[in-house]
């Protein structure tokens, strides 16, 4: 999805169905290069949070969620 920073961080927030136990990584589309993010796990839902000072288009990042 597009997302809008706040306050200098996009938050990214995604479901799944594995639990709260997962392995979470992020990449650029574009480049295929791994972005460092801050990830917080929940039961079933993961949310992303990365430095953003404008809006980050839909479709700039794929991640990969593994249970």
């Amino acid at each position: 999805p597009e997302l809008v920073p706040a306050g200098g961080v996009a938050t990214w927030m995604v479901a799944h169905n594995f639990g709260d136990d997962v392995v979470v990584s992020l990449k650029e589309v574009a480049t295929g290069e791994e972005v460092v993010a801050d990830v917080v796990q929940g039961e079933n839902m993961v949310t992303i949070k990365f430095n953003a000072e404008a809006t980050v288009a839909a479709d700039t990042y794929a991640v990969t969620i593994l249970g």
